[in-house]
């Protein structure tokens, strides 16, 4: 609850100094004891902001995820897709690769398009501290609507703490409100509390309303809230994400790409919660619902590095052939498609089952099964003359074990509540304030 509380006197605060008196000194985060320059915050927010991005890179996916692993410096291209014939060794890339897209929900990708894009108003280089300084730019000429694009900035800084309040427009109708925050917590880490509002100029509706916090070194913890307005909030369409990124505890000269301890990605709409959670420990994801009192896992993934292992829900089952002994190569059908058969030396042991590949997020081949389980070996993978100790028993344990951690995470974190309790603990966090300050933007 203490984090909750957190962000909502964050977010609070973003409204707050837009009140009656924008000029004054004083805030909620520190003690102002003298003036600053506004060189002296942009310094230390560019090295805060830089060590941002430095996280992103390090431990999640990249940008333009469905070529991330043709970008690796490493990645060597065999052209696996047009051969007839790949040997198991051929697969040299499956060390590269990473399935787990859900990881890129964290708002830290804002800021790679904000770092590059984000430009100061050029008046506002002199600015004092606690001023607001905003800019308007003439557009006219380029745009057909008749809307002016503008930028706007704040600082406040005591020390190493700085608090910078930066918005433009975007695309004539699109508000981008960023309200950074960097400072040391109790156990004298770094960290970076970032709130965000995308909304529509006149501030009724708003695309994302986001509060991130970031532990360098630590986790990263995030509220989003989704497609929302400030009259309507319990119409269905409040969606909120709940997210927790624990870091893994490593030697930082043996970086490793994309290690994540857990992560949790969670909806909440009228009447139903779903979610993803994300064990680094044993390197297993479950999809989990939320009905009449009951948590109930659907969905399963097993993952060895960052690579897929094994799905499995009710009438779908898939299997990385990578991670199976018994095979060791592969021989393209006859039948002019891009499947292929399983090979053991010069034996086939498919029976008419395709075998296929993944090559663009990974490399490695696989085998898939769309209906009811063929036997009570789950994946029987006896028709291609393979064999696993996947049971109907085996995953029935491990959705019980996902509903299990999802109810016992929510606990953890102060979100096992009813819906209507939900939707007033986001109406506090999301704050409905007087706008008057906006009618200047």
């Amino acid at each position: 609850m203490k984090k909750i509380q957190i962000s909502i006197l964050l977010i609070m605060f973003s409204f707050i100094m837009f009140g009656c008196t924008p000029n004054r000194l004083e805030n909620s985060y520190f003690e102002n004891t003298s003036s600053d320059s506004f060189s002296d915050a942009i310094e230390i927010y560019d090295g805060k902001i830089n060590r941002a991005l430095n996280v992103l890179k390090t431990y999640y996916p990249r940008s333009g995820h469905d070529e991330v692993m043709w970008l690796e410096d490493s990645y060597i291209n065999l052209q696996i897709s047009s051969k007839d014939v790949i040997y198991r060794q051929d697969f040299i890339n499956y060390h590269l690769s990473d399935d787990r897209e859900y990881m890129r929900y964290s708002d830290l990708y804002y800021l790679l398009d904000y770092s590059t894009s984000r430009i100061f108003p050029d008046q506002c280089s002199d600015i004092k501290e606690g001023e607001l300084c905003i800019q308007v730019y003439d557009t006219h000429d380029i745009y057909p609507m008749n809307y002016p694009s503008r930028s706007g900035i704040r600082f406040y800084m005591d020390g190493d703490s700085v608090l910078i309040n930066h918005f433009y427009t975007m695309n004539q109708a699109t508000l981008y409100n960023y309200i950074f925050y960097f400072y040391k917590d109790e156990s004298y880490r770094d960290v970076m509390e970032m709130t965000l509002l995308i909304s529509n100029l006149s501030h009724s509706e708003f695309q994302t309303i986001s509060h991130t916090k970031l532990v360098f070194g630590d986790y990263e913890e995030t509220y989003r809230f989704k497609n929302c307005t400030t009259t309507e909030l319990n119409d269905g369409t409040l969606e909120m994400e709940y997210l927790y990124t624990k870091f893994k505890d490593y030697d930082t000269s043996d970086l490793k790409h994309n290690e994540i301890n857990s992560f949790i990605h969670l909806y909440i709409n009228i009447g139903s919660t779903h979610g993803t959670i994300y064990d680094g420990l044993t390197k297993e994801k479950y999809d989990v619902s939320y009905h009449d009192g009951n948590y109930s896992a659907y969905n399963y993934t097993q993952y060895i590095r960052n690579t897929e292992v094994v799905s499995y829900f009710a009438d779908y089952y898939k299997v990385n052939l990578q991670e199976i002994i018994g095979w060791d190569n592969l021989r393209r059908n006859q039948n002019g498609t891009r499947t292929f058969d399983l090979y053991y030396e010069e034996e086939n042991l498919s029976n008419g089952e395709d075998i296929q590949l993944s090559y663009t997020n990974s490399e490695y081949p696989y085998y898939e099964h769309i209906g009811a389980p063929n036997s009570e070996s789950v994946i029987d993978l006896s028709i291609i003359g393979l064999s696993t100790d996947y049971t109907t028993n085996y995953f029935m344990e491990k959705l019980s074990d996902g509903a299990t951690l999802m109810e016992q995470t929510l606990i953890d974190r102060d979100l096992n509540h009813s819906y209507e309790d939900l939707v007033d603990m986001f109406k506090s966090i999301i704050f409905i304030p007087d706008f008057d300050f906006f009618e200047d933007i």
